[in-house]
């Protein structure tokens, strides 16, 4: 995954690791994660999140 994307859109910063996920709770490819400097999962949004509300969080753990 990483050589494809370095090699189809030329991708300079950092690439996460493809992991499997398995359940029903994932909502397709949109939903997020907001992840701390040391790579921890600290919270999850769904889809329909309201972004001033995920700003709100990034703000909280800088």
């Amino acid at each position: 995954m990483v050589s494809f994307c370095d090699a189809k859109f030329g991708i300079t910063f950092k690439h996460y690791a493809k992991i499997d996920v398995n359940g029903a709770d994932i909502k397709w490819n949109f939903t997020k994660f907001l992840i701390d400097r040391e790579g921890n999962v600290v919270e999850r949004f769904e889809p329909t999140a309201d972004m001033d509300v995920v700003e709100e969080k990034i703000r909280e753990i800088l």
